[in-house]
């Protein structure tokens, strides 16, 4: 093996090459149109029609540095190709290129690089360059040594083709090769695909050659291997590679120049890139810009938007998270932005926010977390400008996010601190964002889709969902949007409140309920989470808005109660936590020994008889009135419009259990019986005591007679009637309380079930017509008139005449419509009349009548009747006028 080294190394020999044409190249072909001139210094190339020339070079050569300056065709070069290369020969032959492709006058030139193996090209990569390269003369270089082919411009180095035979990438080390170079006519593809063909009349195209150097290794014929000692002892060009300064200028070309790239060309490659762009452990020679991805993302051209597409995911999915600047991910985001604004058709649309979204689960958490904040920083700055139109779409994609942010979530086992950051992006950068886009809309999606698509997921570990429902409750507290204050309420708050309702209720009745469903799910998230407490720290906290504490205190109250019936019903709500983070559905446990039945704290319960009678009254109560609003055609299907409250008194007597019926004979959902204590009593005898002084209800001896109460829509309100006095009604239901014998008149020992209902509280402007009798309190249940509204005098509702409103009447038109007013030129006109005549009866048209004078003395004096000094003169003068 050492001898063979020795015979190798004999044969090898190294040549530097200094710019002597006559010595190291050969005119190969085109006649005279190729001249070496300046005694060796200088060679140029022509073109004409009829035909073009090129030289090659005398030596072959395995590895080196070689430099070339040229001076390109100026002018209107279109059509024209100056092509400067390595290459052997065979049909397996290697090469590498340098081709410069012509373009109009004042267009840049195209440089088009390419390097085959083993006869394999198709590793095309164009650039424009940074200079014009026909006005004068510029250095292109070619470093080839065993693990590099680097290709350079003025010393600055554009692409960098690596060694990966351990991968199995073939690579140019074997062959040897020599330069050539030719002008030649290519007007059917050189110049915007053949678009622009070859101006004759520009003929000859000329390009110039000087100061070629090489620092190579030229191997004998009798081998084709070259060795490290051919070289100098310093190395110089066999181990030279690109430092840090060098890669950085090469980034800044591509970012800035390149115009193709073939390791991104996924039309060209439809079965696959090539291995070297797949399997390149550091893929610096085909790196990806923000900027050009971002123009190829907002093509106009469908066909290119799909490519762009499948060669971001393909890029960003092999980017650690520091090698993705946060400038590359806005621009590539602006791109994707139009990208989603030119798609078209439903199918399409969701197919791309789908793929879009899906690259949250595809990058490392760190750059998935950035991807997701460039999404919604981008989709907020441009909310603005979406129309109506195309709406629909970008709020598929904020759901499409939403949801794959929660997947990734879960592929990470629901990491706190991922969590933690995810949410805090949603909360910082779109629900209290400070930007101050006009982006409203993006954060009321978000308010209403988020229970729907975390819902699949659940359930989930409280320390998870807390985590998740932080930035609303954030919102709450310091939003001043009371929009988005109330969709967060109504969509998630209220909607966990309303499922943790029901889900009690059902446990309640003993009825079986379908795991994974939504009350199961959302239903447990309320009764478990403990939101009352949240809300009363939110509700008391310094930094919140005054405008939002009544919303969280009413939130606080609502949640308070469903945890207070919770613990009244001994009812076991669990959940068992898996090893990802998330959890699976446990049967909710119901004591054996508790019944469902809401208690009044006293002795024994009444018999069944009793009990099955309260339910069939009430039960037919609620019939009639289901007939009755069948017959009116009136439904109110609004839950603010009537709200019910059943209120139970506790009793020392009749120990009765009364079911919760409501009036469409359906349990309760939104408002349940509620147990008051001796305080809330008290009060209510009060109220009760006042209310029947001030409608005579009192007996002989002051004392105040209780009815007992009945449903306000129920059989008892049918027999009430507008014509009967109050007094009646007060002597005939205190004689029917004394035989049963079931009233007293000591609040703290009576038990009556009063239903309460702000449907009976309504108020009737005067103005709109009376409401039906049905739903009107007696005068001896509440006040008169409205003791809910202020500025509402006491009394019966009466109807009131609409107020006629006055029309002012201008004082122009006042003016204008009086009559037999006279102005003063009028009066001054009637006055001159009047004397004019008297004058001239007295002169020469004595014993005339007077209306007669006037009527002819009127032209005459039309003239006069401005002319105050008239009046002045005397009778003499105007005798003689």
């Amino acid at each position: 093996m050492a001898m063979r080294f020795l015979l190798v190394a004999c044969s090898l020999v190294a040549i530097a090459s200094a710019g002597d044409f006559y010595q190291d190249f050969d005119v190969t072909w085109g006649d005279d149109r190729a001249k070496i001139l300046d005694n060796g210094q200088l060679l140029t190339l022509s073109l004409d029609k009829a035909s073009g020339s090129g030289f090659q070079s005398k030596n072959q050569y395995l590895f080196g540095k070689i430099d070339m300056q040229i001076k390109l065709v100026p002018g209107n070069s279109a059509g024209t190709v100056t092509a400067y290369y390595l290459s052997s020969q065979g049909p397996t032959h290697d090469e590498i290129d340098f081709e410069f492709l012509g373009n109009l006058s004042g267009d840049p030139y195209t440089l088009h690089t390419n390097v085959f193996t083993q006869g394999k090209g198709n590793r095309e990569m164009q650039f424009k360059l940074w200079f014009d390269p026909t006005e004068d003369f510029h250095t292109y270089s070619i470093l080839w040594n065993p693990r590099h082919v680097i290709f350079m411009v003025d010393g600055t180095p554009i692409r960098d083709f690596k060694n990966l035979e351990s991968r199995g990438i073939a690579f140019p080390n074997s062959q040897r090769m020599r330069i050539y170079s030719s002008l030649w006519n290519a007007d059917d593809w050189a110049t915007r695909g053949g678009l622009v063909k070859t101006d004759w009349s520009k003929a000859p195209f000329t390009a110039s050659y000087r100061n070629f150097k090489a620092d190579t290794c030229v191997p004998s014929s009798a081998t084709s291997e070259c060795a490290s000692n051919s070289v100098p002892s310093d190395g110089g060009w066999w181990n030279q590679e690109l430092d840090s300064m060098g890669q950085q200028r090469m980034k800044w070309v591509q970012k800035n120049y390149m115009i193709y790239n073939y390791c991104g060309d996924l039309k060209r490659f439809p079965q696959g890139l090539p291995p070297e762009v797949r399997r390149s452990a550091a893929p610096m020679d085909a790196p990806l810009s923000g900027a050009d991805i971002a123009k190829r993302l907002a093509s106009c051209n469908k066909a290119a938007r799909d490519r762009a597409v499948r060669a971001l995911s393909s890029w960003l999915c092999r980017q650690s998270d520091d090698a993705v600047s946060d400038a590359d991910l806005a621009k590539i985001w602006k791109g994707l932005f139009y990208c989603v604004w030119h798609a078209d058709k439903l199918p399409v649309q969701a197919d791309l926010a789908s793929r879009l979204a899906a690259l949250l689960e595809s990058v490392s958490a760190p750059l998935a977390a950035r991807y997701f904040e460039a999404f919604l920083l981008t989709i907020r700055r441009e909310w603005s400008g979406i129309d109506f139109l195309r709406l629909d779409k970008f709020y598929l994609l904020i759901r499409r996010f939403l949801c794959h942010a929660f997947l990734l979530l879960r592929k990470n086992a629901w990491d706190p601190e991922l969590t933690a950051r995810l949410t805090g992006i949603l909360l910082e950068k779109s629900l209290l964002s400070a930007d101050n886009y006009p982006a409203n809309g993006v954060n009321y999606h978000v308010a209403e889709v988020f229970l729907d698509e975390i819902r699949d997921l659940l359930p989930l570990a409280v320390e998870t969902l807390d985590l998740m429902l932080n930035p609303f409750v954030s919102v709450l507290k310091k939003s001043a949007d009371k929009v988005l204050v109330n969709k967060i309420k109504i969509n998630v708050f209220d909607r966990l409140l309303e499922n943790g309702r029901k889900l009690l209720n059902l446990e309640k009745a003993g009825d079986k309920i379908d795991s994974g469903n939504e009350v199961e799910k959302l239903g447990k998230v309320a009764l478990l989470l403990a939101f009352s407490k949240k809300f009363f720290d939110s509700a008391s906290a310094s930094e919140t808005l005054q405008g939002n504490r009544k919303i969280l205190f009413r939130l606080r109250e609502d949640f308070l109660k469903l945890e207070n019936d919770l613990d009244k019903s001994g009812i076991h709500i669990s959940v068992q936590h898996l090893e990802n983070g998330s959890s699976e559905n446990v049967s909710s446990t119901v004591v054996p020994e508790m019944q469902v039945e809401v208690k009044n704290g006293c002795g024994d319960s009444g018999s069944d008889d009793k009990r099955n009678k309260k339910r069939k009254s009430l039960k037919e109560c609620s019939d009639s009135i289901k007939k009755k609003k069948s017959k009116s055609g009136k439904k109110k299907s609004s839950e603010d419009s009537v709200m019910g409250i059943d209120v139970v008194v506790a009793t020392g007597k009749g120990n009765d259990v009364v079911d919760d019926v409501s009036l469409n004979g359906d349990a309760m959902e939104s408002h349940g019986l509620m147990d008051f204590d001796e305080c809330m009593i008290s009060n209510l005898q009060r109220q009760f005591e006042k209310v029947a002084a001030e409608a005579g209800m009192t007996d002989d001896n002051g004392q105040f007679s209780v009815m007992p109460a009945t449903p306000v829509a129920g059989a008892a309100l049918k027999r009430r009637r507008r014509a009967k006095s109050a007094d009646v009604k007060v002597n005939d239901k205190r004689s029917s309380a004394n035989s049963e014998g079931n009233v007293e008149k000591s609040g703290d020992k009576s038990a009556k079930k009063v239903r309460f209902s702000m449907k009976s509280n309504l108020v009737w402007k005067p103005n709109n017509p009376l409401p039906p009798q049905s739903l009107r309190l007696p005068p001896s249940a509440t006040p008169k008139g409205s003791a809910l509204k202020q500025g509402v005098p006491p009394g019966p509702i009466r109807e009131t005449p609409p107020t006629i409103k006055k029309i002012k009447v201008k004082a122009t038109s006042v003016k204008k419509s009086r009559k037999g007013v006279k102005s003063p030129a009028i009066k001054r006109l009637r006055k001159l009349q009047s004397l004019l005549a008297e004058v001239m009866c007295r002169g020469s048209l004595r014993g005339c009548s007077l209306s007669a004078l006037q009527s002819k003395a009127a032209v005459d004096v039309q003239y006069l009747l401005f002319d105050d000094t008239i009046l002045s003169l005397p009778v003499e003068r105007m005798n003689g006028m």
